[in-house]
């Protein structure tokens, strides 16, 4: 007997075209995918505090890195995680000392939020 695989319609248009039918381990992922851009807070606790707090922009905080062409790396990273867009060879992009790489106006900007990799949490000297 040949099992029938799970059908999943995505009614997001700005995640898929509509009427999109994913397989089912595509549909985990494209759901996954969904679920992890929503906000994520936990706002029910005893004092009514909120656990997750917004992390807000720091203008003090500058990170210390330097910039190059994409075209001068030798990296296999195509996409920025941050942007998730793709680089092209005259992009300046910073590669930190744990080995990703970023844009440079994302990585700088995402500095003054959190001086740490997005990827592996490694910290980000500060200037």
């Amino acid at each position: 007997m040949s099992e029938t695989p799970i059908r999943f319609r995505i009614h997001d248009t700005l995640h898929s075209f509509p009427g999109e039918y994913y397989s089912s381990a595509n549909a985990l992922f494209q759901l996954y995918r969904i679920v992890g851009l929503l906000p994520f807070y936990v706002i029910d606790t005893d004092d009514g505090t909120d656990i997750n707090p917004p992390i807000e922009r720091k203008n003090e905080i500058n990170i210390s890195v330097q910039t190059q062409k994409y075209n001068n790396t030798c990296t296999k990273f195509i996409d920025c995680v941050i942007c998730t867009d793709a680089y092209h060879p005259s992009d300046d992009v910073v590669i930190l000392e744990c080995g990703h790489v970023f844009h440079d106006k994302c990585i700088k900007e995402w500095g003054h939020y959190k001086p740490e990799c997005p990827l592996c949490k490694a910290a980000i000297p500060v200037s």
